[in-house]
């Protein structure tokens, strides 16, 4: 299928299918082309010039293709590349970024945990935002090595999942948390084990919600097609894997409150290959 006019989303892997759900939900009678880059993933443990080059090729390959705007559903690769991005192409560009003012909104002095990739928080981009909005709150960092490839290479559903969480979050067990944010959109297909872990107390916040906005209100002007029609496609160019894409959109739309039923009827999910 054609990806001319589409909205341009991509990610490393499977994280951004979170993003892709929501923007469904908002904007249900659009085209959308899902680029994820399993084949490099992930990116929160490569260096910021590695990720940076692979960032650029992703973003020429979609934008040849007609995208008429582009979603960056990757905390990581917007950090590292989003400004470059901006300036090279002339389209518009929404990124992700881990979710810290919405975190510190409403109270003050409460203990706030960030998790996200390794290259995500070493960057300068979210050190800003941290002593930005921080105030009298206690923000504590959770670097997640490995879990990403365990979502990816096991799949959100897995026994793994939840033993490589509970290993990361163990360091934190003492620790009185109110709030979690989940930096990566990778967390957000998995939010429900992080709350069963964490515990009905703990807020969970993810950046989707503000980056969905900003789409919305990029388009609110204009005319939406007549089917909802989604292009999933891998650098990995397995079947397997797209059509591993393609079994968790599905998921994740039925838990926004499509039925299958309906999700078979009124939206057209296509492969690459098709």
């Amino acid at each position: 299928m054609g990806d001319e006019n589409s909205i341009g989303i991509f990610d490393s892997g499977l994280g951004g299918l979170s993003v892709l759900a929501d923007l469904i939900v908002e904007r249900p009678r659009d085209h959308y082309v899902y680029y994820a880059d399993t084949h490099y993933a992930p990116y929160g443990v490569k260096s910021r010039g590695d990720v940076e080059k692979r960032v650029l090729e992703v973003v020429d390959e979609l934008v040849t293709s007609g995208i008429r705007i582009l979603v960056i559903a990757c905390n990581t690769a917007t950090s590292v590349a989003a400004e470059i991005i901006r300036k090279k192409i002339d389209i518009p560009v929404v990124g992700m970024e881990p979710a810290l003012k919405p975190a510190v909104e409403g109270n003050t002095g409460k203990t706030i945990l960030v998790a996200a990739t390794p290259l995500t928080l070493r960057e300068k981009k979210f050190t800003s935002l941290m002593e930005h909005w921080r105030g009298s709150h206690r923000v504590l960092l959770l670097p997640c090595p490995g879990l990403v490839e365990v979502i990816e290479n096991e799949g959100p559903d897995a026994l793994a999942v939840d033993e490589k969480l509970k290993s990361l979050v163990a360091p934190y067990e003492c620790e009185d948390i109110h709030r979690l944010v989940l930096g990566c959109t990778h967390y957000v297909l998995i939010r429900h084990k992080w709350q069963q872990l964490m515990g009905d107390h703990v807020q969970l916040i993810d950046g989707n919600k503000g980056t969905l906005r900003q789409v919305m209100r990029l388009l609110q002007e204009e005319e939406t097609p007549a089917e909802t029609r989604v292009t999933l496609k891998s650098s990995s160019h397995n079947p397997e894997t797209i059509e591993n894409m393609k079994h968790i959109l599905i998921q994740q739309l039925i838990l926004r409150g499509f039925t299958e039923d309906f999700i078979q009827q009124f939206i057209k999910i296509y492969t690459e290959e098709e």
